[in-house]
């Protein structure tokens, strides 16, 4: 699957990166803070309180509330070295003034980033194709690894926490993290 294999390629980077930092493992963008509550609620749920490796190993996340605000945070985060972010969430449409989530992952391709990225949004996606006609392409390509819908609540819920247990599982447990807000 799409997931699988992104996992498997990003999990191929070198070992550097359980170095201890303060670069997050998450990297979310969306205008609506509604949204950064949403991230909020469903990371914090997604942590087994009661496993001590969940609890030594949790992860560390960066709201930003535009696609250029996050393309620059990656930036700062990359020159770190430490091969984190592994996950980048954007929503589609962070208004007139700022650049679609369809260029922040594009942007964020160009500066190296090599980890999975959500594209979630409200629109559907023959609506983002016509602003964009480049998406399905990008999709075809990894450019965005997943197109989700806002209203496809289970399966960005799934999808999400899916890539939550991965990046817990590839943190050493000694590790000591924080969240980012």
């Amino acid at each position: 699957t799409r997931m699988g294999l992104s996992l498997m390629t990003y999990g191929k980077a070198k070992s550097c990166y359980m170095k201890t930092c303060e670069c997050p493992h998450v990297l979310a963008c969306d205008d609506d803070q509604f949204q950064h509550f949403y991230y909020q609620t469903l990371f914090s749920t997604s942590v087994d309180f009661d496993d001590e490796k969940s609890k030594a190993s949790q992860i560390k996340y960066d709201f930003e509330f535009s696609g250029r605000e996050l393309v620059n945070k990656y930036e700062k985060y990359h020159a770190c070295n430490c091969h984190k972010p592994f996950l980048a969430i954007t929503d589609y449409d962070m208004g007139a003034d700022d650049i679609s989530g369809v260029a922040t992952a594009k942007n964020l391709r160009e500066k190296g980033f090599q980890g999975p990225i959500i594209l979630r949004t409200a629109e559907k996606i023959e609506e983002v194709a016509k602003a964009h006609p480049e998406i399905h392409s990008y999709l075809e390509s990894g450019v965005i690894t997943h197109f989700l819908n806002k209203s496809e609540i289970s399966k960005g819920k799934n999808l999400i926490k899916s890539y939550l247990s991965f990046i817990r599982n590839s943190i050493r447990p000694k590790e000591s993290v924080r969240m980012t807000l």
